[in-house]
């Protein structure tokens, strides 16, 4: 009898212990992180933002309804990609944002020469990243966004997209080159893959707006 309680303590103990490590493995803050994770990690939700924010604009500006199915998907993937980032910033013991001069966020940064980043030829005109986030639109982009409908939204809406995706890539592929956290390089890997479809799709219905 001895024996055998002992052999079910043991066997409880464990399971216990494999249970412990299984949640460690699958938690992001007990894992190895390093700067370049932390910059992914943190720079990524404020690109996502502004993302989601040009998504909501969709609905309210009536145009070509594959826009706005590409505006849900948008959407449906990057609302919760930002909650898990969140999760994971506070879990290393990380500020959710960047100190200002990391973020490169500053909306109202001049670009070349002095001048704001704009949009000179709405609909046409690829929007130059901002600031020395990629991708990353200016507020006078934005506001010229906002004051766009119709298929004059969808065009601008769409090339303003894919120069953000194109920045998600490249911070996408310098976590995968610098970064050690295998949950945050796993989302960096679905960004790519993602984006880089939605991108070839983008391009697509430009040809037919």
């Amino acid at each position: 009898m001895r024996r055998l309680a002992l052999l079910l303590s043991m066997i409880a103990t464990a399971a216990l212990l494999a249970a412990c490590g299984g949640n460690d493995s699958d938690d992001p803050g007990s894992g190895a992180h390093n700067g370049a994770d932390t910059t992914f990690t943190q720079h990524m939700i404020i690109h996502h933002r502004q993302a989601i924010e040009m998504a909501d604009l969709a609905p309210t500006r009536p145009g070509d309804g594959r826009v706005e199915t590409l505006v849900d998907q948008i959407r449906t993937a990057q609302t919760p990609q930002i909650t898990t980032m969140t999760s994971w910033l506070k879990a290393w013991g990380q500020a959710t944002e960047p100190a200002q001069d990391d973020a490169g966020d500053d909306r109202s940064m001049p670009g070349p020469a002095g001048h704001d980043h704009v949009m000179p030829n709405a609909g046409t005109t690829p929007a130059e990243p901002m600031g020395t986030m990629d991708g990353m639109m200016s507020d006078l982009a934005m506001t010229t966004l906002r004051n766009t409908s119709g298929t004059a939204f969808d065009r601008m809406f769409l090339t303003m997209m894919i120069e953000h995706h194109q920045g998600a890539l490249a911070m996408a592929s310098r976590e995968l080159r610098d970064g050690v956290n295998p949950a945050a390089r796993s989302l960096a890997t679905d960004i790519k893959s993602a984006q880089t479809s939605e991108i070839t799709r983008m391009r697509e219905l430009l040809k037919g707006i």
